[in-house]
């Protein structure tokens, strides 16, 4: 929700930028949110109840137990914890502030992007730049989804018709944009909610796409990454049978947690 300062702002001052329309399209009926149980962390672990009842890992916590954090844990003790700390609280409100906004601007509702995105702004409007060109239509965003064969759940950003393919879309803010092989992690990010989606709906996703904003304000639009499905398929199903079977007490969740 905006503040009230930005609300008055915009009500005074109307919206900065000429509003573009994006037509949601209604490709299948969305499960939806009131169906979901809880969302919680237990042992560092993020966890999804799903409509069915399965108790979930989060997508990212899936890709995380592959992650290497060992330039990590050399960072933190390099610029200290208390720093450390400082720098990630501000890269996570960067995020969620970003995604708020450009949620705001896709559902074409009232919000002052400007006054509640802040100092990074700019980066805000790279992925807008990007959206106004080649976002076609969208279906559902920070939608829920979850897989049965895979026994892990997730959000994604944006599921949608991007330059008329039917796509999951992840926003990603970084500090630097690197180059097609940084991305394979967002990659299979974004195969997991495509392998979700499908099992879900009975309807194939045919992209992966990435828009990498940059804090750099001389950069006018965020890049952006393609890639298909398919490509990334057979290393999920592999990733996930070692997950399985290496991690079978991650889904031994006490019951007093789902009370």
């Amino acid at each position: 929700m905006a503040s009230l300062a930005g609300l008055k702002r915009l009500m005074e001052e109307g919206p900065t930028i000429v509003q573009r329309s994006f037509p949601k399209k209604e490709l299948v009926e969305l499960v939806p949110e009131s169906a979901w149980g809880q969302t919680f962390h237990h042992n560092d672990r993020r966890y999804y109840q799903t409509p069915g009842g399965g108790i979930y890992p989060s997508a990212t916590t899936f890709l995380g137990y592959f992650s290497d954090d060992k330039y990590l844990i050399e960072w933190r003790k390099r610029v200290g914890e208390a720093e450390a700390d400082r720098i990630v609280e501000r890269s996570c409100k960067r995020g969620e502030d970003i995604h708020k906004a450009l949620e705001h601007y896709i559902e074409g509702l009232p919000y002052d992007a400007e006054a509640e995105v802040g100092e990074f702004h700019f980066m805000y409007e790279q992925h807008r730049r990007v959206l106004d060109k080649d976002l076609d239509s969208w279906i559902a965003i920070e939608h829920a989804l979850y897989s049965d064969a895979l026994k892990v759940a997730g959000r994604s950003d944006l599921i949608c018709y991007f330059r008329g393919r039917l796509s999951i879309l992840d926003y990603k803010n970084k500090n630097y944009v690197g180059r097609t092989d940084d991305m394979t992690e967002y990659f299979l990010q974004g195969a997991l909610y495509a392998i979700m989606f499908e099992e879900m709906y009975g309807v194939k996703v045919e992209d992966i796409v990435i828009l990498a904003a940059e804090d750099d304000k001389k950069v006018e639009k965020a890049q952006v990454f393609i890639t298909k499905v398919d490509k990334w398929k057979d290393q999920i199903y592999s990733m996930n049978q070692r997950f399985l079977n290496e991690n079978a007490d991650w889904y031994d969740i006490p019951p007093l947690l789902l009370l």
